[in-house]
């Protein structure tokens, strides 16, 4: 999920796709048109850099551009959680759920929303279905599911290491 748009295009395309987007914040070009894969990727890496202002902007972005696409509403999502602003990020999840039950990665961010909340009975079974759900990227899915509950400071994971093992098993 992380690193989806490594699929598409490689470094140096991917430094070009932020310089031609930093063009655009600096005002250098009006107008510029994303892609759906190059917004994903945009996103993916400012979530994951921790870069609210280029996130909000490229959410923006893509509401004007790409309007109820679900695989940047997933990205919104995991800002939302990211942000600690889960009530709008289940009631996104929730939404995404009812729009795209087939797709693993809005179970995966519900479960990571969960995950941050300490509802893990929840996370576990959203994890679950996540990895139900997966037909590839099986690898990246535990890694982030572990990463996630490592992370976690919740004192329920740290009893109950067990949790991994059982989400794991297939």
């Amino acid at each position: 999920m992380n690193n989806e748009m490594n699929d598409f295009l490689d470094f140096e395309e991917f430094e070009s796709l932020k310089k031609r987007y930093k063009q655009l914040r600096k005002g250098e070009i009006s107008n510029a048109y994303f892609d759906v894969l190059e917004l994903e990727g945009l996103l993916d890496y400012y979530i994951e850099e921790s870069n609210i202002d280029d996130t909000k902007y490229l959410l923006q972005l893509a509401e004007k551009q790409h309007p109820g696409t679900i695989s940047l509403d997933i990205r919104r999502a995991k800002f939302l959680f990211s942000e600690g602003r889960f009530n709008e990020a289940y009631s996104l999840i929730d939404r995404l759920e009812q729009l795209e039950s087939s797709n693993h990665e809005v179970f995966l961010i519900k479960g990571l929303t969960l995950v941050i909340d300490k509802r893990i009975k929840e996370a576990k079974q959203a994890f679950q279905k996540a990895i139900e759900l997966a037909e590839d990227e099986l690898d990246e899915i535990y890694y982030t599911i572990a990463t996630a509950l490592l992370q976690s400071e919740s004192r329920i994971l740290r009893r109950q290491h067990s949790i991994l093992s059982t989400i794991f098993r297939r």
